[in-house]
């Protein structure tokens, strides 16, 4: 039976698996609707679309920057440049991004059952058992309907295209197969770095189809294992620029008890789903519950019962080699971001086990008969109902950054970062009261956390309680000495509370740290004004108006300086372009500069 399913001839699936193929990619449709109308989050939408000047500001002379710019930590310029075309068809409207990311997983559904039913032509109904659940499970819901995991569903689409691809080239060995499979293999990897174990799953199929493993096929591959290796040494390197790289310093024996946890606890979520959230703590390494003790036995299970039934059956092998490739990079054996596990790891992983469940059902139908099969079909339709409705649910938690972070925070109150990020949400709508009190919620969780306490300042600050404010800068700036915005907002209180001396001390620290900071250069040019230095003051508008001369205010300040040197002509012509760029001026100078 195995080897006639091995060798059998793939033809064109009949209507009926055409049509259920097509109503599970409607149906999909409907279960990502919430999702379409969300806006962009505050969890890195911001650094890879929102202020990203590489993609609002793209140039032909920035397409160098595609490959040598880190967004995220990474560099993805395939991604990027996804999201550059986004930006020049529909600027910053969220629902387009959002059905892009749809699209391509609509995409990925048709090749997860192309690939399956490639590699186990005898039936269709495996491949469409795995395509249904990777449709619609919830745990997947993270990469469609984050917009900045785009280069989740677009590496899979490709990474999936290619192993496609690479499958016919082993039925007819033309050399324009594999270039096209290298090709796509490239694009995988330059939209996100975790395709660059592509090549292992090239030598998982070779185990599947009883293939030599020898140096014929060590050289077909070899080109693949080139370009994974590079992509993995510029990830790294990235990863360690940005800070993500072994960011709790856990000692051997933790990472093997997160990896196991990992290993053992990704599959257990794909059947039990419970608590689901785009956050999954670390817990206190020094103090972990039992049930992480037991999970170097689960893990070791795991994998010995793969082994065992593997070896009489490769297609069970192949199921857990494809599930284990595509976790081993964010097992924590690496230790990688402040999450313990992450939905979005599922995407691809999840195929393995999708896939055995499938042709699971296949061979108790081909044992049992049909009246099984009737019951299997109704099973897995009712699992992919309740599946269809509960990823319906968690698509509305994308509704904002408000409604995302909350869910985080109901259902793990102990994430700093959750009440940091709703802060920041509560206070573009200026809800200083709700911003406030989160800020100080994640610093009671985690008082050494810059973001919340240099907020916190701000916020402070805008309703009115300077000094409140001043220690909140005073303390951030412990945390990080010379972060420049900090020390300009803190000079600008002690020059609203009337401190010249202290005010010029942090505007002075705020140049030194970040000449760019043209606020800082107008800042400090006001205090020398204040302090009767005209000299100093109008160097200060100087250099500021060079750096940026659409600063409104700069040229209104300048004017200043020339009205108190008598300079009325240049007072009023400063003046007049400070009108033209919108500011407001106070009608009584106005007046005062003309007579």
């Amino acid at each position: 039976m195995e080897g006639e399913a091995l060798h059998a001839k793939s033809s064109l699936p009949d209507r009926r698996v055409i049509l259920a193929l097509v109503l599970i990619l409607l149906g999909t449709v409907v279960i990502y609707l919430p999702a379409l109308n969300g806006e962009f989050t505050n969890w890195d939408d911001q650094i890879y679309v929102t202020a990203n000047p590489l993609v609002t500001n793209f140039g032909a002379d920035q397409v160098g920057d595609l490959f040598t710019q880190q967004v995220g930590g990474n560099i993805h310029p395939v991604t990027m440049l996804s999201l550059i075309l986004n930006y020049q068809i529909s600027g910053l409207n969220p629902f387009s991004y959002h059905l892009v990311n749809l699209l391509f997983h609509l995409a990925n559904t048709v090749l997860v059952f192309l690939f399956l039913w490639r590699i186990f032509p005898k039936s269709p109904w495996p491949g469409l058992v795995a395509a249904l659940l990777f449709a619609v499970h919830p745990l997947h819901v993270e990469s469609v309907a984050w917009i900045s995991e785009r280069k989740d569903v677009l590496y899979v689409f490709f990474f999936l295209w290619g192993l496609l691809v690479w499958l016919r080239y082993l039925e007819k060995p033309r050399p324009a197969l594999w270039i096209l499979a290298l090709g796509l293999f490239t694009l995988s990897l330059l939209s996100k770095p975790a395709a660059v174990v592509f090549p292992l799953v090239l030598l998982a199929l070779q185990l599947l189809q009883q293939r030599k493993i020898d140096l014929n096929f060590g050289l077909k591959i070899l080109p693949f294992l080139v370009l994974a290796i590079l992509m993995g040494l510029i990830t790294l390197q990235s990863q360690s620029a940005g800070g993500n790289l072994e960011a709790h310093n856990f000692n051997l024996w933790q990472k093997g008890i997160f990896a196991s946890y990992g290993l053992v606890m990704y599959l257990v979520r794909l059947g039990y789903i419970h608590n689901v959230s785009i956050m999954y703590p670390f817990p206190d390494p020094q103090n972990l519950p039992f049930l992480f003790y037991l999970m170097p036995v689960g893990a070791l299970l795991l994998i010995g019962i793969s082994v065992y039934f593997g070896r009489k059956n490769r297609f069970i092998l192949f199921a857990f080699l494809f599930y284990l490739i595509n976790l081993i990079l964010v097992l924590q054996l690496i230790g990688v971001g402040n999450a313990l596990i992450a939905d979005r790891y599922t995407y691809l992983s999840s195929v393995g086990p999708f896939f055995l469940l499938g042709y699971g059902i296949h061979r108790a139908i081909d044992h049992w008969g049909m009246r099984l099969g009737f019951v299997m079909f109704g099973l897995v339709t009712f699992a992919g109902a309740t599946l269809a409705i509960q990823t319906w649910h968690r698509s509305q938690v994308w509704e904002n950054s408000g409604v995302l972070w909350t869910d985080v925070i109901e259902k793990y109150p102990q994430v700093a970062l959750a009440y940091s990020n709703r802060g920041l949400y509560y206070s573009k709508s200026g809800d200083w009261t709700r911003t406030i009190a989160d800020y100080q919620q994640a610093l009671a969780l985690r008082p050494d956390y810059f973001d919340p306490q240099y907020n916190l300042g701000v916020a402070l600050a805008a309703v009115g309680r300077k000094d409140e404010a001043l220690e909140a800068y005073t303390r951030a700036l412990k945390i990080r000495p010379n972060y420049g915005q900090a020390l300009n907002n803190r000079g600008n209180l002690y020059l609203e509370m009337g401190n010249l001396r202290l005010a010029r001390l942090d505007f002075d620290q705020a140049i030194k740290v970040r000449p760019g900071l043209v606020e800082a250069w107008v800042n400090r040019g006001l205090a020398r004004f204040q302090s009767g230095d005209l000299e100093g003051a109008m160097a200060d508008f100087d250099e500021a108006l060079r750096r940026n001369p659409n600063l409104g205010h700069a040229w209104l300040c300048r004017s200043y300086v020339f009205f108190a040197q008598g300079n009325f002509a240049m007072a009023q012509s400063d003046a007049q372009k400070a009108r033209d760029l919108d500011t407001q001026i106070d009608p009584i100078y106005w007046q005062q500069i003309h007579p």
